[in-house]
């Protein structure tokens, strides 16, 4: 499945300025997209470790998706020392947790 732009943004987004749970369908609801097709970015974003998965019910599997700590936590701090460790970061989960913090708070 090819990577449609700004899906996973969107979805970011969604989840961070949601104050409580939000269901995969409402987040597809909200984007005019398939079921799956929100699911599949899901998966791609905590398979690059953006995000946690925490199956709240094992016996219809339904889950709740949240940004790791970095996206919600001291952010005027966090965007400070992202810009001064840009260019060393190594390792692809936590360069993958800098770029989607950037997009998602990005005052430009």
């Amino acid at each position: 499945m090819a990577d449609k732009p700004n899906i996973s943004l969107k979805i970011m987004r969604i989840l961070l300025n949601e104050e409580n749970d939000i269901h995969t369908r409402e987040i597809a609801r909200r984007l005019h997209l398939p079921s799956s097709t929100v699911h599949y970015h899901l998966m791609r974003l905590v398979k690059r470790g953006v995000l946690t998965k925490e199956v709240v019910d094992d016996t219809t599997m339904r889950a709740y998706y949240t940004p790791q700590p970095i996206f919600t936590e001291n952010i005027e701090e966090t965007l400070h020392l992202l810009d001064q460790l840009a260019l060393k970061v190594e390792g692809d989960e936590l360069a993958n947790c800098i770029d989607m913090f950037q997009q998602c708070y990005d005052q430009s």
